[in-house]
């Protein structure tokens, strides 16, 4: 058995210490040293005839390797886990998410499965995934909620071309036209159209006069009404596309508030889509203001 162990060892060191149950049985292991490694905690169950030699927990790449390796035929990570390896989005809760090519069938338990007619995938830190356009594309299909941050984190992250992401989109594929929409917002913004539109939206809602571009707290900021507390601000991520002015913006907003300031943030395209909403929530809460004074 010593020769067995050897090969699982191999076998384990080459895919993040994660080993199938087919792959043992072919290095020699018999159903009953499977089980024996298994009760003395020499393996530990993963997912359904996958299995981990690693005692520690479970690394997000361990977990997104053995979802995979948990599903039968061309397969790869995909959806919201996808986009967290490739680093679009955070780190999502369970289940991972596979994508399968080909016709629909259940997964495993604990693996969301979801088919797609053409599995374009890589490697990437060592787990199948599909590729960063293919990745966006799924999330516009599937209606999730962190696709306009992935869009302009994988812009800023290189990991794809917005001329392949316009060829994706210009298709008729699931999804294709929300990326449209995401890139036709992220191209014409700009910041003093934004304003003007704010302007007109202020006048229009018939909303006490604002200070613009005024400084507080060292800050300059882009509406102020001084008596109400109150700023808006309008939002950096069509405009900046990158982690660090979003992060820079919160930390901007972290001092505001401690300063005794609300702010709300507006976008471009809660200005040109729903721009009566925007209204009602700027009076909304200059209303409430006035109330707290």
């Amino acid at each position: 058995m010593h020769a067995v162990d050897a090969a699982i060892a191999r076998l384990a060191a080459s895919q993040k210490e994660l080993v199938t149950g087919a792959a043992l049985i072919d290095a020699g292991l018999s159903r009953s040293a499977l089980q024996h490694r298994l009760r003395t905690g020499h393996l530990r169950p993963v997912h359904h005839r996958v299995y981990t030699t690693a005692h520690a927990p479970l690394t997000y790449e361990q977990r997104a390797l053995a979802a995979v390796l948990a599903c039968n035929g061309t397969r790869a990570l995909g959806d919201g886990w996808a986009a967290g390896l490739w680093r679009m989005l955070s780190e999502p809760p369970d289940p991972p998410e596979v994508r399968r090519e080909g016709e629909h069938r259940a997964g495993p338990r604990g693996v969301r499965v979801r088919r797609t007619a053409t599995l374009e995938w890589t490697t990437h830190r060592g787990v199948p995934v599909t590729t960063p356009a293919q990745t966006l594309l799924h999330l516009a299909a599937t209606g999730h909620p962190g696709l306009e941050l992935a869009l302009n984190e994988a812009f800023a992250l290189r990991l794809t071309a917005r001329h392949t992401i316009e060829t994706l989109a210009a298709t008729d594929r699931r999804g294709a036209a929300r990326l449209r929409a995401l890139l036709i917002d992220t191209r014409g913004f700009t910041r003093q159209e934004a304003e003007r539109r704010l302007r007109l939206l202020i006048l229009k809602a018939q909303l006490p006069r604002p200070h613009y571009n005024a400084f507080v707290a060292g800050h300059e900021v882009d509406v102020l009404w001084p008596e109400h507390r109150l700023i808006v601000e309008l939002d950096g991520w069509a405009s900046h596309g990158h982690r660090r002015a979003f992060e820079r913006d919160r930390a901007k907003d972290a001092e505001l508030y401690a300063a005794g300031y609300d702010v709300i943030r507006v976008t471009w395209r809660q200005l040109t889509d729903e721009p009566e909403a925007v209204a009602a929530r700027l009076g909304g809460a200059l209303a409430r203001a006035v109330k707290a004074t």
